[in-house]
């Protein structure tokens, strides 16, 4: 037989109703602003933003010629969540701009890289005379040795000159060490082992030949060319002179973003950022607007002098618009993209 509880016992029954709800609110709101104010407690930012900070800003994207860079590999994991479900290409097979580049230069049958050195093309001697069917031997330092088919080659760093099975043929540039390699100029190459040698304009792509045989050089600062309109919000990237990815931008507003020929200088990963009213905003800081990577040019901003970037966003949704301060936004996964990618050293050519 079920007993009625009296007037007292509801009573005394809702208090403790209502204070155990009381106590799960709590309990639930706690771990709501825990949640949120996590990541950027992990980056080192601050807990609670200034009155300057909250108050509505316009994100400007001038940037100091000598903005900081992080490593980033020292960043937490969940940086990524700050954005836009970042891609971080664990290697560059997931990355669908060297795919798209890899095609061209199968089309195009270029076979290796050359760089810019002091006013001329160079590249490693080892790679050139691997290709010819030989083998290099250097300790590091002083003559290398290179066996080919048609003999001995003997190259001297430093010097205008090579032996050719024990006949000095001179080289109009010098051959160079750099990290690891030593390298040898094209005009060089061509000269130490007898090769007609021919530039395509429209590529870029060197062409040593002899003996019915051929390699294709391309210098890895002219591989790649940027095209950006600022008018249409994209930005393009060509391989070779020919047509390889499209991606939409954010642009300057009015004529904020320079129009020109210009180059890539620098090249940063979560940069940080000097806000045009003072403050650094740390690089990966959901208030930095540069967001995963920032490709400085050869540009500056009309009104502070500051670099003007290639970078990824805080702001999503400006991808399309013509409202940055000079800067060229992109989704920070096509950012990153281009960054793993592109040189420094590569064209960027910026139009109406």
């Amino acid at each position: 037989m079920s007993v009625m509880p009296t007037a007292t016992e509801w009573g005394r029954n809702r208090r403790r109703i209502g204070a155990v709800a009381a106590l799960v609110f709590i309990a639930v709101y706690g771990a709501d602003v825990a949640v949120l104010a996590w990541p950027e407690t992990l980056l080192g930012a601050k807990s609670q933003p200034t009155r300057e900070e909250i108050k509505p800003r316009r994100l400007w994207a001038y940037v100091p010629v000598a903005a900081s860079s992080h490593d980033a590999d020292s960043l937490p994991d969940a940086t990524a969540a700050l954005f836009d479900r970042v891609a971080i290409y664990e290697s560059l097979a997931n990355n669908d701009l060297v795919r798209q580049a890899r095609k061209m230069r199968r089309r195009l049958r270029i076979d290796l890289d050359a760089v810019r050195h002091n006013g001329y093309v160079a590249m490693p001697a080892r790679d050139l005379v691997r290709w010819l069917g030989g083998a290099l031997r250097w300790s590091g330092t002083g003559p290398a040795q290179a066996l080919t088919d048609d003999g001995l080659l003997v190259l001297y760093p430093g010097e205008k000159r090579v032996q050719r099975n024990y006949t000095d043929v001179p080289v109009p540039d010098p051959p160079f060490v750099s990290g690891d390699d030593l390298y040898l100029s094209l005009a060089g190459a061509a000269a130490a082992f007898g090769m007609d040698m021919d530039r395509d304009p429209a590529s870029g792509v060197y062409t040593l030949a002899r003996a019915g045989r051929e390699v294709r050089v391309i210098p890895r600062e002219d591989a790649f060319h940027i095209e950006i309109d600022r008018d249409g919000r994209w930005l393009q990237v060509s391989y070779a002179g020919h047509f390889v990815k499209h991606y939409r931008a954010c642009t300057g507003e009015g004529q904020n973003t320079p129009v020109g020929q210009f180059h890539i200088e620098s090249k940063s990963v979560w940069p940080s950022w000097r806000a045009y009213w003072g403050d650094v905003i740390p690089g990966a800081s959901r208030r930095n607007p540069l967001g995963a990577r920032f490709m400085g040019t050869s540009a500056r901003g009309r009104v502070t002098g500051w670099t003007i970037g290639i970078h990824g966003t805080n702001q999503p949704s400006s991808i399309g618009r013509r409202i940055s301060g000079g800067c060229v936004r992109l989704l920070n996964k096509h950012a990153i993209e281009l960054y793993e990618v592109i040189p420094i050293g590569t064209r960027v050519t910026v139009h109406e």
